[in-house]
């Protein structure tokens, strides 16, 4: 146990050197450390982690510790700090040739800032592990932004992931201290494993910023065109992050175009490190305004008057948005806004930032839902969503508001949630009335909610989203605490609904996909039959047929050429050729040729063979040839022939369905507009025989099963 003594000891040296009185929190920390226990600090951006872990120095002025960084930059800014309170301390680097394990001891150091790979790879520092009096006086390792453990250590920074090791280095009862603003409950487990800790106490402040006003926007113009960020004309303190580097190029040149050369600054890892330190001490004095950055300018960048800071595009996942936004308005006291500009092509990964995008409700309690923090409604400058109306960057060039969705997202009022409602607001009201009233002469469940109020809520539930939005239930209760209650019991339950919505809705969609994969319809194709010519105009005759038709009519054909070449003779062949044969020669070579009564009759219908004899002899009267035109091509049978479905008696049911299938494509496509009607078509396509035209060499018509036959002018692509 810390004594007394100590701890105002601590405190006084704090407000000497500080001006500040360590938090009680901090306190927790230096007790952990002081007694040796593992300990895990989880804090926001910008509460004073760096001094949890600095108490144990100005306490203790033997101690030593070790301050495992990410970024050279945040090692830098932070052994600055230690300098300024007399505090010997150095931020080792690759690029510091100079520095080994040698001049690190001669040198006094009580604060070693160092990355994870050079303390366990470097051939530098290995002389530091054998000395043993250097070892038992390191009383605590730190591991500044211990989210990285998880992100990083199993990607590209497996020395992350290693860190465990240092403790078969050192001494067994030196006590691990991890610091992160993200570690939300999974994570944090994790962590708690990767670092090896037996029993950590963990302090939870909660990373909530309540000065910081969340808003989600979607980009409407082209990502590459930046016109989304010209609402930084106005020149406000602000950071942009990027995830592409070459990206914050191009958005540097565009943004200068607008403001000025001097007010816009890139800064990313690929710059010398002259140049990033020169930036970034010129943008926290204030020198330029704007700052487009990558991840480079994220962990360590403690400038307490940025305004505002910005997403643009999707960050890798939830816990460095938090991070990045969370570097606004640092000081605590000033109002800040994160945005968090969204793409409309979705290619996010993590499916938490994904919630926090399309979450309908409060956006502050979707992320105190998240790390487990304890919500504490906002009244003003909450999020887009509780606020919709408090928006400035919607603004065009000339002032005036853009047009823009609801932000409320409000579902259907459901039957099965508004019973889950109900039966929670009646468990509370239960809860709430043996908790203040039990015992109490005339009081009843009514002191807490009326069924008038309490069916009220039911039917609004889906309208209390945010905070605020109790104020539709007009509900004055005896108790003030009450509506912020239910304000968080309904909101709750709307996460979970949407949740739930959002499960069922990907299911359906995966079972409408199986099941238009399970009973696709068969493909078709459009191939050309023989042509039958009639005269002067050609007919051409269109079949669709699906991929088993086109066989069978394959097969069908070479059927026929078979028996085309077995039941006719080469005199046969010459007679129709000289002119010389009769009706009857003509009709028996037409009924050798092809077979069955449907063609039969279909041949006869057009020409018969006493016809035939009757214009070779040139004996045909004007009867006869208006008899010949209407029994070859008349409108009637034209159409009857256009919609007309031919089967196989022995087709199958699955042809039988495919057939319907095809009888509904040729009905939508005789149902066109740009289609002339029947009759006319008919009349265009048909064609009109002359009087003494020759009607020899009819090509043979062979009997089709399963196939719609229509009549297509041959002028028609």
């Amino acid at each position: 146990m810390l004594p007394t003594s100590d701890i105002l000891r601590v405190q006084r040296e704090c407000l000497e050197k500080l001006g500040v009185a360590p938090k009680p929190q901090q306190i927790d920390v230096l007790e952990s450390i002081y007694e040796r226990r593992d300990c895990v600090l989880i804090a926001p951006t910008g509460w004073g982690k760096t001094l949890a872990f600095t108490l144990p120095l100005l306490l203790l002025k033997d101690a030593v510790i070790i301050v495992i960084t990410p970024l050279k930059v945040l090692g830098e800014e932070q052994s600055g700090k230690l300098k300024n309170l007399n505090i010997n301390s150095i931020n080792i680097t690759e690029d510091d040739k100079e520095i080994n394990a040698a001049k690190v001891l001669q040198g006094g150091y009580r604060a070693i800032f160092v990355s994870p790979e050079m303390l366990l790879e470097s051939n530098r520092l290995k002389g530091l592990w054998e000395n043993k009096k250097w070892r038992e006086s390191i009383r605590a390792v730190v591991v500044d932004e211990a989210h990285c453990i998880n992100a990083w250590g199993k990607m590209f920074r497996r020395a992350f992931d290693e860190l465990a090791r240092l403790r078969y280095k050192l001494d067994a009862r030196t006590p691990f201290l991890a610091t992160s603003a993200t570690l939300p409950p999974t994570v944090l487990a994790q962590t708690i494993l990767s670092l090896d800790m037996e029993n950590p106490t963990c302090i939870n402040v909660g990373n909530d910023r309540p000065n910081i006003m969340y808003k989600v926007k979607q980009i409407r113009k082209p990502v590459s065109k930046f016109e989304d960020l010209r609402f930084l004309r106005d020149k406000v303190r602000t950071i942009v992050y990027f995830d592409n580097r070459d990206l914050a190029e191009e958005a540097g040149h565009t943004i200068r175009t607008w403001i000025g050369q001097g007010q816009v600054e890139v800064y990313h890892g690929f710059k010398t490190e002259d140049l990033k330190n020169g930036r970034m001490k010129d943008f926290r004095e204030g020198k330029f305004q704007i700052l487009l950055a990558t991840e480079a300018a994220g962990m360590g960048c403690d400038i307490s008057d940025i305004v505002r800071v910005v997403q643009y595009g999707y960050p890798s996942d939830i816990n460095c948005l938090v991070q990045r936004l969370g570097r606004a308005a640092r000081d605590g006291t000033s109002q800040g806004y994160g945005i968090f500009l969204v793409p409309k092509k979705k290619t996010v990964s993590d499916q938490d930032l994904q919630r926090f995008i399309d979450t309908p409700g409060c956006r502050r309690y979707y992320l105190n839902k998240f790390y487990g923090n304890h919500h504490i409604p906002v009244t003003k400058n909450c999020c887009d969503r509780c606020h919709p109306d408090d928006d400035d960057d919607d603004k065009d060039e000339s002032g005036v508001v853009r047009s823009k969705s609801k932000a409320l997202v409000q579902a259907k009022w459901d039957k099965a949630e508004g019973e889950q409602v109900r039966n929670a607001l009646i468990e509370w009201r239960s809860e709430m009335f043996d908790l203040h009233y039990s015992g109490r002469l005339y009081s009843t469940l009514y002191t807490v909610m009326t069924d008038h109020m309490l069916d009220k809520a039911v039917k609004r539930y889906n309208s209390i989203i945010a905070d605020g939005s109790i104020a539709c239930l007009k509900w004055d209760p005896f108790n003030d605490d009450f509506p912020s209650q239910v304000l968080n019991t309904i909101m709750r339950l709307n996460v979970q609904f949407l949740e739930a919505r959002r499960e069922r809705d990907e299911r359906q969609n995966e079972e409408k996909k199986r099941k238009q994969q399970s009973g696709k319809i068969p493909s078709f194709r459009i191939v050309p039959c023989d042509g039958a010519t009639t005269g002067q105009q050609e007919t051409q005759v269109v079949t669709i047929v699906s991929d088993s038709q086109q066989q069978q009519g394959n097969r069908a054909k070479e059927d026929s050429q078979k028996q085309q070449q077995g039941s006719s003779t080469g005199d046969d062949t010459q007679k129709p050729q000289q002119g010389s044969s009769t009706g009857d020669d003509t009709q028996k070579q037409q009924q050798g040729i092809i077979t069955g009564d449907d063609t039969q009759q279909q041949q006869e219908g057009i020409i018969t063979g006493d016809d035939i004899q009757q214009q070779q002899e040139g004996s045909i009267t004007g009867d006869d040839t208006q008899q010949q035109q209407q029994g070859s091509s008349a409108g009637d049978d034209t159409q009857q022939q256009r919609q007309d479905i031919r089967t196989k008696e022995d087709s199958s049911p699955q042809q039988d369905k495919e057939t319907k299938s095809l009888m509904q494509l040729l009905a939508k496509h005789q149902q066109t507009p740009s289609q002339p009607p029947p009759e006319q078509k008919t009349k265009e396509i048909s064609g009109r025989k002359k009087r003494g035209s020759a009607s020899k060499n009819l090509p043979p018509q062979k009997k089709e099963s399963t196939i719609f036959r229509y009549f297509k002018p041959k002028t028609i692509d």
